[in-house]
């Protein structure tokens, strides 16, 4: 139960990272007058790094309980 409040927090980065990919890759395209190509790109790198990112979070959480 103590630990719902921060395995949120890493899902929310998650979530906040890929957003902020997408938007990122769509201005990107507007700006380059491209259709989806670095929206797909970008959001793809987006959330590898997010999911590594959540990934590793978790372990730290899951090695440490006492933490």
């Amino acid at each position: 139960m103590k630990y719902y409040g921060v395995i949120f927090i890493a899902v929310f980065e998650l979530v906040a990272t890929v957003g902020i990919s997408l938007f990122i890759g769509s201005r990107m395209d507007a700006h380059f007058h491209h259709e989806n190509v670095f929206t797909m790109g970008i959001t793809i790198l987006g959330f590898i790094f997010g999911f590594y990112r959540l990934t590793v979070r978790l372990k730290k959480i899951m090695d440490n309980p006492d933490a």
